[in-house]
Protein backbone atom coordinates (compact mmCIF):
# COMPACT_ATOMS: atom_id res chain seq x y z
CA UNK A 1 0.00 0.00 0.00
CA UNK A 2 1.21 3.49 -0.79
CA UNK A 3 0.72 6.39 1.56
CA UNK A 4 -0.07 9.95 0.55
CA UNK A 5 1.03 11.83 3.67
CA UNK A 6 3.23 11.80 6.71
CA UNK A 7 1.36 13.02 9.78
CA UNK A 8 2.69 13.88 13.23
CA UNK A 9 0.88 12.19 16.10
CA UNK A 10 1.29 13.64 19.59
CA UNK A 11 0.55 11.92 22.87
CA UNK A 12 -0.24 14.32 25.72
CA UNK A 13 0.26 13.08 29.26
CA UNK A 14 0.22 14.70 32.68
CA UNK A 15 3.33 14.04 34.76
CA UNK A 16 4.13 14.95 38.34
CA UNK A 17 7.31 16.88 38.98
CA UNK A 18 9.59 16.34 41.97
CA UNK A 19 8.12 19.39 43.74
CA UNK A 20 4.63 17.87 43.53
CA UNK A 21 3.30 20.11 40.76
CA UNK A 22 1.92 18.72 37.54
CA UNK A 23 3.04 19.44 33.99
CA UNK A 24 1.99 18.45 30.50
CA UNK A 25 4.41 16.13 28.69
CA UNK A 26 4.17 15.81 24.91
CA UNK A 27 5.70 13.10 22.78
CA UNK A 28 5.44 13.41 18.98
CA UNK A 29 6.29 11.00 16.21
CA UNK A 30 5.68 10.77 12.48
CA UNK A 31 3.73 8.01 10.75
CA UNK A 32 2.54 7.33 7.22
CA UNK A 33 -1.16 7.93 6.56
CA UNK A 34 -3.73 8.31 3.80
CA UNK A 35 -5.97 11.37 4.10
CA UNK A 36 -9.62 11.06 3.17
CA UNK A 37 -11.78 13.89 1.98
CA UNK A 38 -14.99 14.13 3.93
CA UNK A 39 -17.97 14.01 1.66
CA UNK A 40 -21.23 15.69 2.57
CA UNK A 41 -22.81 12.38 3.61
CA UNK A 42 -19.92 11.43 5.91
CA UNK A 43 -19.80 14.93 7.34
CA UNK A 44 -23.53 14.93 8.13
CA UNK A 45 -23.33 11.42 9.59
CA UNK A 46 -20.53 12.55 11.90
CA UNK A 47 -22.53 15.63 12.92
CA UNK A 48 -25.62 13.54 13.67
CA UNK A 49 -23.47 11.29 15.87
CA UNK A 50 -22.30 14.36 17.81
CA UNK A 51 -18.82 14.52 16.27
CA UNK A 52 -17.14 17.62 14.92
CA UNK A 53 -15.34 16.15 11.92
CA UNK A 54 -13.05 18.25 9.76
CA UNK A 55 -10.84 15.51 8.27
CA UNK A 56 -10.17 11.79 8.29
CA UNK A 57 -6.95 9.83 7.92
CA UNK A 58 -6.27 6.13 7.72
CA UNK A 59 -3.12 4.56 9.10
CA UNK A 60 -1.92 1.13 10.07
CA UNK A 61 -3.33 0.00 13.41
CA UNK A 62 0.13 -0.95 14.68
CA UNK A 63 1.22 2.70 14.17
CA UNK A 64 -1.53 4.21 16.35
CA UNK A 65 -0.94 4.25 20.11
CA UNK A 66 -3.87 6.33 21.31
CA UNK A 67 -2.42 9.76 20.56
CA UNK A 68 -4.80 12.69 21.09
CA UNK A 69 -3.39 15.17 18.56
CA UNK A 70 -2.45 15.06 14.89
CA UNK A 71 -0.74 17.56 12.59
CA UNK A 72 -1.46 17.10 8.90
CA UNK A 73 -0.32 19.49 6.16
CA UNK A 74 0.61 22.08 8.78
CA UNK A 75 -2.82 22.09 10.43
CA UNK A 76 -3.24 20.89 14.01
CA UNK A 77 -6.21 18.64 14.82
CA UNK A 78 -7.54 16.83 17.86
CA UNK A 79 -8.41 13.17 17.41
CA UNK A 80 -12.18 13.06 17.81
CA UNK A 81 -12.58 9.31 17.24
CA UNK A 82 -10.47 6.29 16.30
CA UNK A 83 -12.09 3.33 14.57
CA UNK A 84 -10.03 0.15 14.53
CA UNK A 85 -10.82 -1.85 11.40
CA UNK A 86 -8.30 -4.65 11.84
CA UNK A 87 -5.18 -3.84 9.83
CA UNK A 88 -6.10 -0.16 9.46
CA UNK A 89 -7.41 2.48 11.87
CA UNK A 90 -9.36 5.52 10.73
CA UNK A 91 -8.98 8.71 12.75
CA UNK A 92 -11.72 11.34 12.65
CA UNK A 93 -10.06 14.71 13.23
CA UNK A 94 -11.42 18.06 14.35
CA UNK A 95 -9.59 21.33 13.93
CA UNK A 96 -8.44 22.86 17.17
CA UNK A 97 -10.37 25.95 18.22
CA UNK A 98 -7.20 27.76 19.21
CA UNK A 99 -5.85 27.24 15.69
CA UNK A 100 -8.92 28.61 13.92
Amino acid sequence: MRYGEVVALTAVRTVQREDGSFAEARESRSVFANPYSMGATAYMAARSAGLKADAEVQLRTCDYRGEQECVMRGTAYDVERAVDGGEFTTLTLKRRLRDG
